[in-house]
């Protein structure tokens, strides 16, 4: 071998060694480099990657535990009683919120009057697909229950007397006979000794 040879031989080793010294990783000792952080990572992007939306969500409640079709059929339910309530002219400016689990309907709100608040339900019962109906709308921010009880504090009533009518009563109180008609849901004539709400 001749000495040109030689210190080429030479030189390819000393770069091969200083190459295999630079590079990103490597180690100048003679045990393998530890690849368990490396595996522990691969394995944990292979589960994430292999994972089914079922293993992500929370397992299902009641009522998912419904089927697509009649989830779909609930929503449609939802969605018909508040264009009902919508159409309806005097529930139209009141906004309702209407949920449907299998058929029995909720219904969430705010009015102003008891016999709104019982429009809102005859509405809602008299849509197809509506089993039962679950009336939460509130009276004036008040459960109706509350807003139905003739002691309620800011309530006024009047007692009708013999040749009261309805625009005397109003006059008298300062509210408008449809008004009177709404708190009270006044079909009849008026009665002696009935008692009816004013405000």
């Amino acid at each position: 071998m001749s000495a040109r040879s030689f210190f080429g031989l030479l030189g390819s080793l000393v770069l091969g060694i200083g190459l295999s010294a630079c590079t990103p990783g490597s180690s100048r000792s003679s045990s393998p480099p530890d690849t368990t952080a490396v595996e522990t990572a691969l394995k944990a992007s292979d589960s994430s990657a292999q994972r089914t939306p079922a293993e992500e969500e929370p397992p299902p409640t009641d009522r998912d535990a419904r089927s697509v079709s009649q989830r779909l059929a609930d929503a449609s339910v939802a969605a018909r009683a508040k264009q009902a309530l919508a159409r309806h002219q005097a529930l139209r400016r009141f906004d309702f919120s209407a949920s449907v689990v299998r058929g029995r309907l909720t219904l969430g709100g705010d009015v102003n009057t008891r016999e709104q608040h019982r429009a809102a339900a005859r509405v809602t019962s008299a849509l197809d697909g509506v089993a039962a109906v679950t009336n939460d709308v509130t009276v004036d921010g008040r459960p109706a229950a509350e807003a139905d009880d003739p002691s309620s504090s800011d309530a006024t009533h009047h007692t009708v007397r013999r040749g009261d009518t309805l625009s005397d009563i109003a006059r008298r109180y300062g509210v408008s006979v449809r008004q009177l008609r709404s708190l009270n849901d006044l079909s009849a004539s008026l009665q002696p000794g009935e008692r009816i709400r004013v405000r």
